[in-house]
């Protein structure tokens, strides 16, 4: 069957959305009173439980997940099922689902947006209790995940008076990297707390390198180059929490997360033309250092009446400082330099939260939920960039002062009821204004405000037999970043070309509106195994890509809206326990299927940056106190065209993970080693027009990391 035959099917308008979650909420001749049905729970076996029977949603606890001595959330998440995190040649590490990231995956922690600056790999495993993954969030949750959306659930506390500690030691090529971990809780009447301190120093190697050539006969190009680079960085932690039980029955918390982190890079590049002009500096090299300060508070109420339901007042505060320096060397063949480039620079974010939920849910758990929250946000961004030719020419100095002014204002509405024995029904619809003033000290200010429309709708139906089936519409969105609106210059270090421009924002930038479809089907087998299998299908308006454009010999490339695209995909898990003797196993299998198409210039073309296809597999053996275990994660290749010109392939290296995990008394000790093959990552870029063929080959080279854990509990 064709893509265009799966495609054509496939029209759904916010309409249809807006019309469903109305009908829902509004119909009164489709709604059961609560005690005229029986309502039926049954026990579907699903992977680590559903923490919300009505959602689409799975939730993983992090005991379940640390086996392999991960020490901060991006490695915890490589665990998970149907969760990526793949690299991109030279670039950090990105978090997909269902092949999709870049935007379209979001990150909650407790619930909320992740605030500007705070990164994944920022958090520590040891401050998250579990980790909830979500297909189709409900009214309360933010629109802008079309793949679905990670919640981050910190440690709320454990056992009052409880001590834990834990040490980590990491080697990777040679190199040590420690963490050490330790918490304390305690209780004291209606008041209870906990303490999570965590520090960190790590330290890696790379290696890159890459091929460069091209089909002109008067001006041929062949030319190679290599990498290295050594990457530090120092990291110190704190979480505290804080709560109260209210003698009106009310409780009264306060968290507080603090990190502090040293981030530095050296790197060295050699680059060597085999025919054709000589790059600008053959020889360069280049130091980066930042000094990193976030913090996030957050204070909620709680205060349940029996009455009208509960209520819940969040005040919420982040912010984050950032100050960097950047410092490259440019030199020619003989290795004489050539330029200096320095570049400093600051950020400081502010971000606050107020926000008011109220819900009135019965026993039976029909009942409406709503709210309202208003979340303002500024940054202010200073950098200074002088370039100091050191064979005489003139220095050139470029100093700018960039301030970001954002807001966004939510209303929410949900309701939840049964219209028959193991039938439910959500509906819901979520109302955001964004507020966005982008301004300069070079350019005019830009100014954007949206009305985001967001109606969900789901259903669910559940079997005595163990079988469950839901069925999911919703209205998401993807916003554009302030980096992609701001109309001002940034230039590349070395090497311009079309797989490596200077990139101008667009203030223009509409967001993308993305309508989806959900199906999922979960059955249970017997009594030790599940399946679960799930399709879904999605539809983009005024998707952001790219323009690429050459002028004076400078290749740049400037975000677009560029017309709709459509995505389909299909998912299935099976998990599965057992035992042989005194032998336990727990085995668990992932698959994966994405299907896009986009057209670019009359070109088709699959949706930029999407895995195609995977296959993720778990073993964990047990006997006694002894715990072992396997994981296995092959990706397809990755093939689009992104601007109609310009072509890219990704080939993802197989991953081979393996633990080992022994417990005695109130200690437990883990030995992991991740990437066990330790494949390289190769990728190929090709720019096509009137005739002229471009191509980079890049190889990012691979190295396992062996873990040993220590953990004892006091």
């Amino acid at each position: 069957m064709s893509h265009a035959v799966l495609f054509s099917g496939f029209r759904l308008r916010p309409a249809v959305c807006l019309l469903a979650g109305c009908f829902g909420l509004f119909c009164p001749q489709m709604r059961v009173l609560a005690q005229e049905i029986q309502v039926v729970r049954v026990n579907s076996g699903a992977p680590e439980g559903r923490s919300d029977e009505f959602s689409n949603k799975q939730s993983f606890q992090r005991s379940d997940l640390s086996q392999f001595g991960a020490t901060d959330a991006s490695e915890l998440l490589r665990q998970l099922p149907g969760v990526q995190i793949v690299q991109q040649g030279a670039k950090a590490s990105e978090v997909r689902l269902r092949g999709m990231g870049n935007g379209y995956v979001q990150i909650l922690v407790d619930g909320q947006l992740m605030p500007r600056g705070f990164s994944v790999d920022s958090i520590p495993a040891s401050q998250i209790e579990r980790i909830e993954i979500e297909r189709t969030p409900g009214a309360g949750q933010s629109q802008q995940a079309a793949a679905g959306s990670i919640n981050l659930i910190l440690k709320p506390r454990f056992r009052a008076g409880q001590s834990e500690a834990e040490l980590t030691q990491s080697l990777r090529q040679g190199r040590w990297s420690p963490v050490f971990a330790l918490r304390q809780s305690g209780q004291h009447g209606d008041w209870s707390g906990l303490w999570n301190l965590q520090a960190e120093q790590q330290t890696e190697d790379g290696l890159l390198q890459a091929d460069r050539r091209n089909n002109d006969v008067l001006h041929p190009v062949e030319q190679s180059m290599t990498e290295t680079n050594q990457q530090r960085k120092t990291v110190l932690s704190s979480q505290q929490r804080l709560q109260w039980r209210m003698p009106s029955g009310g409780q009264l918390g306060w968290q507080s997360w603090l990190q502090w982190s040293r981030p530095a890079q050296d790197k060295q590049r050699q680059e060597t033309v085999v025919s054709g002009d000589a790059v600008p500096f053959p020889f360069n090299q280049s130091k980066f250092a930042a000094l990193n300060r976030s913090w996030r508070q957050e204070m909620q109420w709680d205060q349940p009446e029996a009455d009208w339901g509960k209520l819940s007042l969040i005040a919420g505060w982040n912010q984050q400082l950032r100050h960097t320096r950047y410092d490259f060397r440019g030199s020619d063949l003989q290795g004489k330099a050539l330029e200096q480039r320095l570049v400093t620079g600051s950020v400081h974010d502010n971000e606050f939260r107020l926000a008011l939920n109220w819900q009135q849910i019965n026993a039976d758990e029909q009942g409406w939920k709503g709210g309202i929250s208003w979340q303002p946000a500024s940054r202010t961004e200073t950098r200074d960039e002088t370039d100091q030719p050191l064979n005489g020419g003139i220095p050139e100095n470029d100093q700018r002062r960039f301030i970001a002014d954002s807001s966004r204002s939510t209303l929410w509405l949900e309701r939840n009821w049964f219209q028959q024995t193991g039938w439910h029904q959500q509906a819901g619809i979520r109302l955001e204004y964004w507020q966005n003033r982008l301004r300069d000290n070079q350019t005019s200010p830009v100014e954007q405000n949206r009305w985001l429309i967001s109606p969900v709708w789901q259903q669910v139906w559940k079997t005595v037999e163990g079988q469950e089936w839901r069925l999911g519409i919703s209205q998401n969105w993807k916003l554009p970043t302030s980096f992609q609106l701001i109309p001002r210059r940034y230039r590349v270090d070395d090497h311009n070309s079309p797989f490596n421009p200077d990139q101008t924002g667009n203030p223009a930038l509409k967001p993308e509106a993305i309508t989806g479809i959900e199906f999922n089907h979960q059955r249970k087998l017997d009594e030790s195994s599940v399946l679960e299998l799930g399709l879904f299908a999605r539809q983009m308006r005024d998707r952001i890509g790219y323009d690429l454009t050459q002028t004076n010999g400078i290749w740049n490339s400037r975000p677009v809206n560029q017309g709709s695209a459509r995505w389909i995909g299909a998912e299935a898990e099976l998990k599965r326990d057992g035992k042989f003797g005194d032998l336990r196993y727990q085995m668990r299998w992932h698959a994966y299927a994405n299907w896009s198409q986009l057209k670019l210039n009359g070109v088709n073309s699959r949706l930029p940056e999407q895995l195609p296809y995977g296959v993720q597999w778990q073993l964990d053996l047990q006997h006694g106190a002894w715990k072992s275990g396997l994981s296995l994660q092959w990706q397809g290749t990755e093939t689009y065209n992104e601007t109609g010109v310009l072509q890219a392939e990704n080939h993802h290296p197989l991953q081979l993970d393996w633990y080992l995990h022994w417990q005695q008394g109130s200690q437990q000790f883990k030995l992991s080693v991740t990437d066990l093959l330790a494949r390289c990552h190769d990728s190929t870029d090709r720019y096509r027009y009137q005739g002229l063929a471009l191509e980079e080959n890049m190889r990012v080279g691979k190295a396992r990391t062996v873990k040993l854990v220590w953990q004892i509990k006091m």
